[in-house]
């Protein structure tokens, strides 16, 4: 396997142990390989002592092509004769038919797979390197010095506007995790935090705790350190009738003719529950409840009501 396509397939799978970790930096990452800066649209983030960075920037970057299925929730990514086949949720991915353990399973984090960078250097033979100073994560090629990344300046904000990417209330200290432009941070919460979550529209909402924020809420955070002096969190909820759905585009169309785009991880629920097929169990007909981001529009939730 040579060099680039070895650093490509790895940091497919750099993002997903992350999220699971501890705690991401309030700074943003960066990821330089061989010497280039990595564009992403999904930034990479750092929790605890594990790095996540978004699949298919990488591939891309590397020249490689991505598939996702999403009724077998797998990603399937090919560069000349290698292939990596990663299945959401499963520690066993596969390049060109030989399996590799993941120490974290992957995972979907707004539309995009993460996966840990321990896979590169562990799993693909790529050099793999982490300055904690710079916020910064070297990936070369054999034989290639790795680049020097320069300091980026270490000033954090106090308050933080957002995305909620993920919520931990079991954690130790509870965290959730939210996007801000191209960094993700960590933010942790303690006795003291005063959270409050409300209906965008309506109004309605009030004092809750962290188990009541959702992914996709949007999130301004009052900091104190990395610590949440008070959080809150806004959400939107619409309904309809399904008209016709575009799952290319990933897309409802209401009877109303209002067309509503659902993030490519939507949680599916019927009456509230868990709706068995996901996806599959959206049809042509029903009555939903969608659940919003206040800013994209964006779909988080899709509630069937029967």
């Amino acid at each position: 396997m040579n060099a680039n396509r070895i650093i490509a397939f790895s940091l497919v799978f750099l993002v997903s142990s992350l999220l699971l970790a501890g705690t991401v930096s309030a700074q943003a990452v960066r990821v330089l390989v061989d010497g280039d800066e990595v564009a992403f649209d999904q930034p990479p983030i750092i929790m605890g002592s594990r790095v996540l960075v978004p699949l298919r920037g990488i591939f891309e970057k590397m020249g490689a092509t991505v598939d996702w299925t999403a009724s077998t929730r797998t990603v399937e990514a090919a560069r000349g004769n290698t292939l990596v086949v990663l299945k959401i949720g499963s520690r066993i991915a596969r390049v060109n038919d030989r399996p590799v353990t993941l120490d974290v399973p992957a995972m979907v984090v707004r539309s995009r797979t993460l996966v840990p960078l321990r896979f590169i250097s562990e799993s693909l033979g790529a050099n793999v390197e982490w300055r904690e100073e710079a916020r910064t994560v070297l990936i070369s090629s054999p034989g290639q010095p790795a680049a020097q990344p320069s300091q980026p300046p270490s000033s954090q904000p106090s308050t933080l506007k957002g995305v909620v990417l993920s919520v931990a209330p079991q954690a130790d200290p509870p965290r959730f995790v939210v996007e801000v432009g191209n960094a993700a941070h960590t933010i942790r919460i303690n006795n003291d935090t005063a959270i409050t979550r409300v209906e965008a529209s309506s109004g309605s909402g009030g004092s809750v705790s962290i188990r009541a924020m959702e992914p996709g809420d949007d999130a301004e955070v009052t900091l104190q350190g990395n610590t949440a002096a008070r959080v809150r969190a806004t959400y939107l909820v619409t309904r309809g009738k399904i008209e016709a759905i575009a799952k290319a585009g990933r897309t409802l169309v209401l009877a109303d003719g209002r067309a509503i785009k659902y993030v490519e991880n939507v949680v599916v629920l019927v009456n509230g529950k868990p709706a068995a097929g996901l996806l599959e169990a959206v049809k042509v007909g029903q009555n939903v409840a969608l659940r919003l981001n206040p800013t994209t529009k964006e779909a988080w939730e899709i509630n069937i009501l029967q």
